[in-house]
């Protein structure tokens, strides 16, 4: 590969820009004026083989060749570390990982083939033997040896210096238990979830933590306020039965046909449903209808606050504005239809 090229993919993998706690800040590791990495992480390197190798590698123009090699071995690894496998891939996975080694044969000089490249191909016996891979790599090992060599003081005295410092850190471990305030045991996740007597206000699954300061927005629009209260009277199961109980009205008050069509009904619920919950519930008075159904019945509200970021179901989210000069990118999105097709942007408001 050429210097020119060489330029290419290390600026682009400096530049790229990941979710929160998905890699480490890869762009430290780049040096662009020796065009190398160095100082990575077992796991980043994990995601620079398995994702980002992959698409940063066709801004070089490779050869196809090249780049079915590459997209191959990402593919394997991927499959190879996942925490799930089935018995009928393996075989798949020998036969592929077979005819991609001999194809290198063919390109590459024989220099680059050492006894770690020849490896590969025990991994998927590995695997029928021993189980998934990540219950058997050593990464948690080796995070655990960096931290006994952290107890030696005296390298006179290896032995004795790890033994001592690891019954000081049972010791302070033990008793940090019992101790008020914030210790290992208690210190909250990155991205906490919500406290259980929160999750009671939301009609949705869509209790969260908002990140910074709210701004208060003075007025909604009426035709989004609209459709937001149309879509929530349509999917609350609490208003399952009041919407049945809506439909019978109309079709005893219109001389409907019993078997309606699924377009009439989304009109009716559109157009008078809201309206009907709002006048049955004030002529209960309220009485006999749960806290959140009398909410609903009250139509929402046309003031709101606006975040730059809210953590929901472990997962951290920014708006566009908010991630401006920042390393990580946590406003990507995406929504799954009812049909699987996948939808993907970008957050800009919250």
């Amino acid at each position: 590969m050429s210097r020119e090229k060489k330029e290419i993919l290390c600026s682009i993998i400096k530049k790229i820009r990941t979710s929160d706690g998905y890699v480490s800040n890869i762009s430290r590791c780049v040096n662009m004026k020796d065009c190398t990495l160095s100082g990575m992480k077992s796991h980043d390197c994990h995601v620079l083989i398995q994702e980002i190798l992959p698409i940063a590698l066709r801004s070089c123009y490779p050869s196809k060749e090249v780049m079915t090699i590459v997209i191959r071995l990402a593919n394997f690894f991927k499959k190879i570390c996942s925490k799930v496998l089935e018995d009928t891939e393996l075989d798949e996975l020998q036969d592929s990982i077979v005819m991609t080694l001999c194809d290198m044969e063919r390109i590459f000089l024989p220099s680059f083939f050492t006894v770690m490249v020849h490896l590969m191909v025990h991994l998927v016996e590995e695997v029928k033997l021993g189980g998934p891979v990540h219950y058997r790599w050593m990464y948690p090992l080796e995070r655990s040896f960096v931290r006994l060599k952290s107890f030696v003081h005296n390298r006179a005295y290896l032995e004795g210096s790890i033994a001592e410092g690891y019954i000081a850190d049972e010791c302070l471990t033990f008793c940090s238990r019992f101790l008020e305030g914030t210790t290992r045991f208690t210190k909250p996740a990155r991205n906490p979830d919500p406290p259980d007597n929160t999750k009671d206000n939301y009609m949705f699954n869509s209790s969260g933590q908002s990140i910074g300061k709210g701004i208060i927005l003075s007025h909604f629009d009426n035709h989004l306020l609209l459709h937001a209260h149309r879509y929530v009277l349509r999917h609350s199961d609490e208003l399952k039965d009041l919407r049945k109980e809506f439909l019978d009205h109309e079709k005893g008050k219109q001389s409907l046909v019993a078997n309606l069509k699924d377009a009439n009904i989304e009109m009716l619920i559109n157009e008078h449903f809201a309206d009907w919950l709002e006048q049955k519930v004030l002529e209960h008075d309220g009485w006999g209808f749960s806290e959140k159904i009398r909410a609903l019945a009250a139509k929402p509200n046309k003031y709101g606050v606006r975040y730059s970021g809210y953590i929901i179901n472990g997962f951290r989210f920014h708006t566009m504005a908010r991630e401006t000069g920042r390393v990580t990118q946590n406003s990507g999105i995406v929504n799954v239809a009812a049909d699987g097709v996948s939808y993907y942007g970008r957050l800009s408001d919250i």
